[in-house]
């Protein structure tokens, strides 16, 4: 299916298999204030088995710092998906905490993170916070017969 009369001078073929995995260290605040931690911030963190959350009001800004888990105030750390593989997400529950300090989790959103000492700084007032949907989000949006139907 290749045409020979495509130049092809500067081009790469992309190979999927030797992609770097995402390193660089983010979270994101999920919709109904899950907190999803990439593997880099959960290795930059130093793979704990929980963590604490605080927030400073003034900076709207989140700081994550690693935990007992006998602490009350430890949420745990679980990994995403199946139990024993190589996960590369880490999942803590934040919802009481977004509500308390009124985080907006309508949407998701990715940030970049800090790291200062043993925290990890999230500013919710960044330059370059995405909002992410999975493909679930996706399909929810697409039109079904009913809803195209209604239209016309």
């Amino acid at each position: 299916m290749t045409d020979p009369e495509m130049d092809l001078d500067g081009f790469d073929v992309f190979d999927r298999s030797s992609a770097p995995s995402p390193s660089v260290p983010t979270l994101t605040i999920q919709r109904r204030g899950m907190l999803s931690l990439n593997r880099g911030s959960y290795e930059a963190l130093g793979k704990p088995a929980a963590v604490e959350l605080l927030f400073n009001r003034e900076r709207r800004a989140i700081a994550i710092r690693p935990a007992d888990p006998a602490t009350p105030r430890a949420y745990a750390v679980r990994a995403q998906g199946a139990a024993g593989g190589s996960s590369s997400t880490y999942l803590v529950p934040g919802r009481s905490f977004t509500t308390h300090y009124g985080i907006d989790t309508t949407v998701a959103r990715r940030y970049g993170v800090e790291r200062r000492g043993e925290m990890l700084l999230v500013d919710l007032e960044q330059e370059g916070a995405v909002t992410v949907t999975s493909p679930r989000a996706k399909d929810r949006e697409a039109p079904t017969r009913e809803s195209v139907a209604a239209v016309a």
